[in-house]
């Protein structure tokens, strides 16, 4: 088993196709032939098998905002692992990979958005519900800006910062 950390801008048309089957698999009613639900990540962790795809995590490095502070975050989309191989902590250990490098890189947090939390729950991230605001993005289009509590937050600290309980800026589209 292998993983690699991988720019989006590196992603070969193979590794593409193989995220794409992944995610389809994964996610019934994802968008066929897409490596992205709304919005591309920045990188991206993919946990192999031989030349099998088994596992994939997007990451989305940016700053968001709170009273007028900026905080770098890293956003998790499209957590998964191949049914086949699910039950084997391998999500576990793409967390603990993204938490190394947020570490040992200056990120503040670990966010997400979950409906299914006993996953990160178990990995010490800590439920949140904040007023939101973020860019909303359909059909490849930005359609305007969003304020909404958004309660299905999943926040992990990296550093000594606590949470903030008021209003967030996203400074883009939702993780």
């Amino acid at each position: 088993m292998r993983i690699d950390r991988t720019e989006e801008f590196l992603l070969t048309t193979e590794t593409k196709q193989a995220i794409s089957a992944l995610l389809h698999l994964c996610f019934p009613g994802y968008p066929a032939h897409q490596t992205y639900y709304k919005y591309p990540p920045t990188f991206r962790y993919l946990l192999w098998e031989g030349k099998e795809l088994i596992g994939h995590m997007g990451v989305v490095s940016r700053p968001i905002g709170y009273e007028g502070s900026l905080f770098p975050v890293f956003g998790i989309m499209d957590l998964c692992i191949s049914p086949t191989h699910q039950h084997q902590k391998l999500a576990t250990y793409l967390l603990s990979e993204l938490e190394e490098l947020g570490k040992k890189s200056g990120i503040d947090f670990i966010l997400l958005i979950a409906k299914e939390r006993e996953l990160y729950l178990n990995n010490n991230f800590q439920a949140a519900s904040n007023l939101c605001k973020w860019l909303l993005l359909t059909d490849n289009r930005a359609l305007g800006l969003v304020r909404r509590e958004l309660t299905d937050l999943m926040v992990k600290p990296l550093q000594l910062r606590s949470w903030p309980s008021g209003a967030i800026d996203l400074m883009g589209p939702l993780f």
